[in-house]
């Protein structure tokens, strides 16, 4: 048997920080970020009935110029046993250089493992999200929808697995994130 699942969460989440805080960290001193809270993030994993399984977690906001943006984000889920990772993109529609709020638009990327009883599935959710995010310096709250496809969701459910539910391949997303950031000097 290997580790439990939570303990290989932790050795993930310190390599993946101890990779990316160099990188963070040199992009940082370019141009405003923020750290995003995250206590509303709901995702349809499973075929059984509810209307989604909410996630909790943190990200990170950096805006590579005028309109684009990134993220990364490290979701738990609340009622599954699951972890996600998620990438993101966004083109802002606002001309004001992100010092207002604006609409977005951008894909997203995601490596998620979920653990059902007597095995552990990797799905590769990719998809697209819309929403609308404040300015960053200071507070700032985002509302958003989106779309994904699971890569990776089995045809059908595992005899196994101890779940009877059905990981559905096409899903939604909707949720609502808060956060503090900062502005460092101009940007280009």
């Amino acid at each position: 048997m290997g580790k439990p699942l939570h303990l290989s969460r932790i050795t993930l989440l310190m390599r993946l920080l101890m990779l990316l805080l160099p990188i963070l960290l040199h992009r940082q001193a370019e141009a405003q970020g923020g750290i995003r809270f995250i206590p509303w993030h709901f995702e349809k994993i499973e075929d059984d009935g509810s209307f989604g399984t909410a996630n909790y977690g943190l990200g990170y906001d950096h805006d590579l110029n005028r309109r684009l943006s990134l993220g990364m984000e490290m979701l738990l889920g609340g009622e599954t046993d699951m972890f996600t990772i998620r990438y993101r993109s966004a083109y802002h529609f606002s001309p004001n250089d992100n010092d207002g709020g604006s609409a977005y638009f951008g894909p997203n990327l995601a490596v998620r493992w979920l653990d059902r009883s007597s095995e552990t599935l990797i799905l590769v959710p990719v998809g697209f999200r819309v929403g609308y995010r404040g300015t960053l310096p200071g507070g700032f709250a985002d509302i958003f929808a989106g779309y994904q496809y699971q890569i990776g969701a089995p045809s059908k459910p595992s005899t196994s697995s101890g779940s009877a539910n059905q990981i559905v391949g096409g899903s939604y997303m909707i949720g609502i994130h808060f956060g503090f950031g900062w502005d460092k000097h101009e940007r280009d």
